[in-house]
């Protein structure tokens, strides 16, 4: 072995593959043609191979049923599908591409650890591994979906799916996808059992394939929702760059969660057609009574989340699609647009009892994505609008319209933008954000409380409602007289919504406060100083928002 040998692994391990007896000359050229036309992938390669994760490449045995593959952590060995490394035209097969890319993310996943609900973290086992290749080779559907993920829709831009890595065990979801490292979360309980126990236990095997599929099609949406999100941030920006009066965010935020709406009907389209293909194996010709028979059995029943498409006549007793939807002769659904609204009402119009996401389990769709554009208007609003005195108005939504609920909003968790001026406590925790719902009659002043906070932290993750002066003092029995704490609260709310009648009557009786009193000259002062800052921010009127918060995980429960 040569002295360069010697310091590149991976070349190590291609000329050992080209050595082998079971390999054609032609089979060794187009392994090393698939790694050397695709400099990603290579250097992915080069890097595993100088952590000792792959030093053997091997073809598949005869009759393998492996079409993306096969990772052994311990012999740090990919196993590659014969037949992707036939042809002699010299071109790159991308099958062959493609499975490299996958056994590259198993043998990153391979090397990971995973924590379970008591926190306490183990490595990824050869079993899980095992698990998860086994449902990937299990459904042609998901394998065909997972392959086109991997491929980057553009020049100088990353695939959507780019790795694997394990849920938290603290997390309530089934699997996630993260736009922004390209990550595809899978539950580690599920894979953490014996291969035989997993391919015997339906409702494991199924879901996961489900998962995968639904999450795997969240990738391919990637695009189409960020083009979304970059047009929902233009339209809040305009808003609040408007100077008011009215600071109304609902038409974009409708838009937006109508998008989300849209990738997670096409995400559960994806998640059927894949647990089909996987049925399909085992038993050719299953339809839709097979597809509910999995679900509905009395022993070894497979995911639940098949009832979102199908159900039993209670008539006729026959197995009948959903409402609205159509299926083609094979049981499969494709992505129209009738389809497409009738899988959304079906599952993302779910209630939160029983849809279960967020932070708490306890979360509807709408409040999940919700939080997360509540506080991309909230960032934008903060920074752009201003009034004549430089006070911050009050942000307008039809929560109704929208389906959005304040608790579950801050119980998802919402996040202010950087330099936002906390309430008079001085905690960053205690910060506020006035709102009118105008979907009531008359509108009704409300806040939103900065919930998105570190671990530890008070009110992480909280509703935090402002107390009514009547219930002061209920624990007693005894009327207790209004702290300035909560006068202050009060006022706030009424200030920022427009409601001048109430605000001059609270300062009115503000102003009887002995330390009220003797703040009015540190309170002209600061005025002083925000009418100051109200002329600065029109100075740079023009400057685009910052510290816009990224994208959500897309998650399902």
């Amino acid at each position: 072995m040569s002295g360069a040998d010697a310091m590149d692994p991976l070349e190590t391990a291609l000329r050992r593959f080209a050595q082998r007896p079971d390999v054609e000359p032609i089979q060794a050229a187009q392994l090393r043609n698939a790694l050397s036309s695709n400099d990603a992938l290579r250097a992915d390669y080069q890097a595993l191979a100088a952590q000792g994760r792959v030093r053997e490449f091997v073809p598949a045995p005869a009759g393998a049923d492996l079409p993306n593959g096969r990772y052994d952590r311990a012999a740090a060995q990919v196993t590659v599908p014969a037949d992707q490394l036939q042809g002699g035209d010299g071109s790159v097969s991308a099958a062959l591409t493609g499975t490299l890319r996958i056994q590259q993310m198993l043998a990153s996943y391979a090397h990971t650890h995973w924590t379970d609900s008591a926190h306490r973290e183990m490595p990824v086992s050869q079993d899980m591994v095992d698990n998860l290749q086994a449902a990937l080779n299990g459904s042609p559907a998901l394998t065909e979906q997972l392959r086109q993920a991997l491929v980057a829709p553009a020049p100088m831009q990353p695939a959507p799916v780019r790795g694997f890595e394990s849920l938290p065990g603290t997390i309530n979801a089934g699997g996630t996808y993260n736009p922004d490292t390209g990550t595809l979360a899978l539950p580690p309980a599920t894979l953490h059992r014996p291969p035989a126990a997993f391919q015997q236990d339906a409702g494991a095997r199924t879901d996961l394939t489900f998962v995968m599929g639904h999450e795997v099609q969240h990738g391919l949406n990637a695009a189409a929702k960020h083009a979304e999100r970059t047009r929902f941030i233009d339209a809040i920006t305009q808003i609040a760059r408007s100077g008011g009066p009215a600071y109304d965010y609902t038409a974009p935020l409708a838009r937006y969660q109508q998008a989300a709406r849209t990738d997670e009907a096409k995400a559960q389209i994806a998640g059927w057609n894949a647990t089909l293909s996987e049925l399909q194996q085992s038993s050719p010709g299953a339809n839709l009574p097979e597809m509910f028979e999995l679900a509905d059995r009395t022993t070894d029943k497979g995911t639940q989340r098949i009832k979102d498409f199908v159900a039993r006549d209670e008539l006729t007793r026959q197995v009948v699609p959903g409402p609205s939807l159509a299926f083609e002769h094979d049981g499969s659904l494709r992505m129209t647009e009738a389809n497409i609204a009738a899988v959304a009402r079906q599952y993302f119009d779910k209630s939160p009892e029983q849809t279960r996401i967020g932070h708490h389990g306890d979360s509807d769709y709408p409040n999940y994505y919700g939080a997360d554009a509540v506080t991309v208007v909230i960032y934008t609003h903060r920074q752009l609008a201003r009034q004549a005195d430089g006070s911050t108005p009050p942000i307008q939504l039809d929560m109704d319209q929208l389906r959005l609920r304040e608790v579950l909003l801050e119980r998802n968790g919402l996040a202010f933008p950087p330099g936002s001026t906390p309430l008079p406590t001085g905690a960053d925790t205690d910060v506020r954000q006035a709102y009118l719902d105008i979907g009531q009659d008359p509108p009704v002043a409300g806040h939103f409380d900065f919930t998105r906070t570190p671990e530890g932290t008070p009110h992480r993750h909280q509703h935090r409602p402002i107390p009514a002066p009547e219930q002061a003092g209920a624990a007693s029995g005894v009327s207790q007289p209004e702290t300035l704490s909560g006068q202050l609260d009060r006022m706030l709310v009424a200030l920022e919504a427009g409601d001048a009648r109430t605000f001059h009557q609270m300062t009115d009786a503000l102003a009887q406060r002995p330390a009220v009193q003797a703040m009015q000259a540190d309170a002209a002062h600061a005025l002083a100083q925000r009418v100051q800052a109200a002329e600065d921010e029109m100075q740079r009127f023009n400057a685009p928002p910052v510290h816009t918060p990224p994208a959500p995980v897309m998650e399902m429960r």
